[in-house]
């Protein structure tokens, strides 16, 4: 049987990129021939977090559109056609059956192309309002799992309740707080 490989994208802060480790080592426990690897930028925390994680990570030139100055809004929108190539890069060499957005403006260009291709995607949204990316995504994803259910108002009909993903560490410190308080 050929290894499910799926490319996670997107990062830049932590609030992105934990979710995706989450559900990548959660993807790897149920599936340990799966094949998973990040894409991202160098600027952002993925950069130093994911090689640490044990996950290689593919890098594309990319920088966020919103909230910006001008000379940032004209940078990130001149590394539009970059992003693009880097990102069908990735995809051509990664041949993903699955791509997951965690948000960030580095999962627009892989998510798109990824949708534009016909590769499944799924969106994972941590917040009660979308981000930028993702609001802009939800119409060319396949399925948007999202923390609350008000929230999927944002997705439509590609939209479902999925929670926040856990780390394991969280249950260690459960049980070690367990082990510690009397009965």
């Amino acid at each position: 049987m050929t290894p499910l490989r799926i490319v996670v994208a997107g990062g830049g802060t932590g609030g992105h990129l934990y979710p995706g480790i989450a559900v990548a080592r959660e993807l790897l426990r149920r599936r340990p021939d799966a094949v998973v690897t990040f894409a991202g930028t160098a600027r952002g925390i993925e950069a130093r977090v994911v090689p640490r994680e044990g996950f290689e990570l593919d890098l594309l030139r990319s920088a966020g559109l919103k909230g910006r100055s001008g000379a940032a809004l004209l940078r990130g929108i001149a590394l539009l056609p970059l992003s693009a190539l880097d990102a069908w890069g990735i995809l051509s060499r990664r041949a993903p059956h699955l791509v997951i957005g965690v948000g960030g403006y580095s999962s627009g260009p892989v998510m798109a192309l990824a949708a534009a291709r016909g590769i499944p995607t799924l969106l994972l949204e941590q917040n009660a309002v979308p981000g930028f990316t993702n609001r802009t995504l939800a119409y060319v994803v396949s399925g948007a799992g999202v923390a609350f259910g008000s929230t999927i108002g944002y997705f439509g009909r590609r939209g479902f309740v999925a929670g926040n993903p856990v780390r394991p560490e969280f249950f260690t410190m459960v049980d070690s707080i367990a082990a510690s308080t009397p009965p």
